[in-house]
């Protein structure tokens, strides 16, 4: 089983998909193009249907910021086309030529997948792979789980789990206490 760390993550909502994804794959697509004056990128499937809504635009863009981007919402292309419902081109321009071009899709819980590049799969830290597998060494080393967890990731854990527990507070009392109308056309409101 993989740390904590890769269960539980704060970035932008409403959808990590959607937000948290493209935002990584922003980072990447800068981090191999430096030399790039302006950027491109077309958002095909899920992320075309509803990514105003869910502020792909915006994620991108404030990632990409200082530098110029273009989103382009392909609503032409058949889902069934493409590789992931989730798929993202990046294009990195340099005085007006295109430089580089990359296929990456936003797979889940902000997790990316670079087209033509092997996955870096998060380690495996809990040697346990079920709950009732957990459930047992615990009551066999006469142990809470939370000891299991903090003898397994560390002592530092502590403090990501409740950075994490803060946020999940303040987002739940933002959602009680917020009234009006959800950003994206939809006139969904909250």
């Amino acid at each position: 089983m993989k740390s904590l760390r890769e269960l539980y993550k704060v970035g932008r909502g409403p959808s990590s998909s959607h937000t948290m994804g493209p935002e990584k794959a922003s980072k990447y697509f800068l981090s191999v193009t430096p030399e790039a004056d302006s950027y491109e990128v077309i958002l095909y499937g899920s992320l075309s249907a509803t990514g105003k809504g869910h502020r792909t635009d915006a994620a991108i863009e404030e990632t990409i910021a200082p530098k110029p981007v273009k989103i382009v919402f392909d609503t032409t292309t058949p889902s069934s086309t493409l590789p992931h419902a989730n798929t993202m081109d990046f294009i990195a321009y340099k005085d007006g030529k295109e430089i580089l071009r990359t296929r990456i899709l936003s797979v889940g819980g902000g997790a990316i997948h670079i087209e033509g590049q092997k996955d870096v799969e998060p380690e495996e830290i809990y040697k346990e792979n079920t709950f009732s597998e957990i459930a047992a060494l615990c009551k066999a080393k006469k142990i809470r789980l939370s000891d299991y967890v903090f003898e397994t990731e560390g002592p530092e854990i502590r403090h990501f789990l409740y950075d994490i527990w803060q946020v999940m507070k303040e987002e739940i009392q933002g959602g009680l206490t917020t009234s009006g109308v959800l950003p994206g056309g939809l006139n969904v409101p909250h």
